[in-house]
């Protein structure tokens, strides 16, 4: 939810005394600013995505006219106004987010009065915070593979990092160096030489994942089966294709030249391409053992027979 308010808020049938109230950052206290003043950057600010690098952030931006006062916000405050109040808070309740702006005179940004303001970037940069945009994140890591390097960044509203763990996919493993910058941000590049799956880990949790190598191999980019491809090679050296869901055909084995296919059966070529290399001949039992077997198989014979009669 985006809030930009102005004097209504402090009514009291305004959200702030609605059931919304609940998921809010902050409370109005009924009092109105109505003086110009320059909307700055905290240090929150110089370190979140939302508002770090901010066009025309190196100079003061144009003012805005008019400020509601808030009790002590509960999320970070982004941006001040006058007396240093909070001016651009941002939530997050549960799995849902909120920013509050607490003046409604941002569009004077938009006109240019008095040089003006990012009023455009930074609304977009708050709509896709709001829908959670993987790179507006305030907490992330990310890799990508560029011309043959890996790049890491990793952002943070807390201390930097100053190493990076990469393990490559030929399970090398290396620790490589962070360097800041800009506030809250650092950055590190490695080769990549291989293609497939590289895994970064920062000291503090942080987890990316990056692959490198064609993202849509021929192996996958038509996964219908078809015989169009070998059904003309079978045809034309005697072969043929089955389809298993037609039932396994029967095999025979025929000679070099004659036809290797036929309904319900295929045929496997006697080609007799072979090499006997040698022949080893080794006896299943050894001489003795064998009479020993022969004689008292005849004994055990002639016992049964004389005990027959």
């Amino acid at each position: 939810m985006l809030l930009s308010v102005g004097p209504e808020y402090t009514q009291p049938d305004s959200l702030a005394a609605s059931p919304l109230a609940r998921i809010l950052p902050a409370q109005p206290t009924g009092r109105v600013q109505s003086q110009p003043f320059l909307p700055t950057l905290t240090a929150e600010g110089q370190r979140h995505p939302v508002t770090s690098a901010l066009p025309g952030a190196d100079a003061p931006w144009g003012p805005w006219l008019r400020q509601v006062e808030m009790s002590p916000p509960s999320g970070r405050v982004l941006m001040t106004g006058r007396d240093a109040l909070p001016l651009l808070v941002l939530s997050q309740v549960n799995k849902g987010r909120v920013a509050l702006l607490t003046s409604d005179t941002i569009w004077l940004w938009a006109k240019g009065w008095e040089g003006g303001g990012p009023q455009g970037e930074l609304l977009r940069r708050l709509a896709h915070w709001l829908m959670k945009e993987p790179d507006l994140e305030e907490d992330a890591v990310r890799a990508r593979l560029d011309d043959g390097q890996l790049l890491l960044t990793r952002r943070t509203m807390g201390s930097l990092p100053t190493t990076a763990r990469v393990l490559g996919p030929d399970g090398q493993e290396r620790t490589v160096p962070l360097t800041a910058t800009g506030p809250g941000s650092a950055e590190a590049r490695v080769s990549a030489p291989w293609p497939g799956v590289y895994r970064v880990e920062t000291p503090d949790g942080g987890r990316a994942l990056a692959v490198a190598g064609q993202p849509n191999p021929l192996e996958t980019t038509r996964l219908t089966p078809t015989d169009a491809l070998l059904a003309p090679l079978a045809r034309d050296t005697g072969g043929s294709v089955t389809w298993a869901q037609e039932g396994l055909p029967a095999f025979h084995r025929v000679a070099p030249g004659q036809p290797a296919r036929g309904p319900g059966w295929v045929g496997v070529v006697a080609n007799g391409r072979h090499v006997v290399s040698g022949v080893t001949l080794s006896p299943v039992l050894d001489t003795p053992l064998a009479l020993v077997l022969i004689l008292g198989g005849l004994a055990l014979a002639w016992f049964r027979e004389g005990r027959s009669d």
